[in-house]
């Protein structure tokens, strides 16, 4: 008699609590474009920085880490994942200051509450996994989404919170706005300036 398959959970991405501190830190243009239009924006996966954005790791049969997105399974479906990204601290963090390169940064604050309560239902939120990338993780090959919700350990020093929308909306969006309540006497993102 075969063996029965083995019955796996659902990944969920693991969640802060309540009132984990969040910061965000967006140049003061960008700021006055989120009042203005009452939205965050989302950037589509594929334009951020990190070049292994939803990338699978180390699989068999590689040999070099450092091989071109495409090898480690990145390219086609990044497209359709949009980023929203948040540092999980108690306190503004210098490093997210130099990494917003500009000099009229804005740092919004808000927890993790607040934040949840803005967002649309449909839009996806935890804390990012930092793994290593040399070893094989069949979790990443097997979950699309986990993927966005994991980075290289590198990136540890940015403790981030990640809210991603996964319509699929096609290549031709760079970014997408999600509309939030902005009002309420700033109670859900306070400004914070340096």
């Amino acid at each position: 008699m075969p063996a029965k398959p083995r019955k796996t959970e659902a990944w969920a991405a693991r969640q802060p609590a309540d009132a984990t501190k969040l910061w965000r830190y967006i140049s003061f243009g960008k700021y006055v474009d989120m009042l203005v239009k009452s939205s965050l924006h989302f950037a589509r996966a594929d334009l951020l920085e990190d070049h292994f954005e939803g990338a699978r790791g180390k699989g068999r049969g590689r040999t070099n880490y450092y091989q071109p997105p495409n090898d480690y399974g990145t390219t086609a479906p990044r497209e359709k994942f949009y980023i929203n990204s948040w540092y999980m601290g108690d306190f503004e963090e210098s490093l997210m200051w130099t990494r917003s390169r500009s000099s009229e940064a804005i740092a919004l604050r808000s927890n993790f509450r607040r934040l949840r309560a803005v967002l649309p239902g449909d839009i996806i939120t935890g804390c990012i996994d930092y793994a290593r990338y040399k070893k094989s993780n069949p979790e990443l090959a097997e979950d699309e989404l986990r993927r966005y919700f994991t980075k290289r350990r590198q990136f540890r020093g940015e403790c981030e919170l990640r809210a991603v929308d996964n319509s699929d909306r096609g290549r031709e969006m760079p970014g997408v706005l999600h509309r939030i309540d902005v009002g309420n006497g700033g109670q859900k993102l306070t400004p914070f300036r340096r």
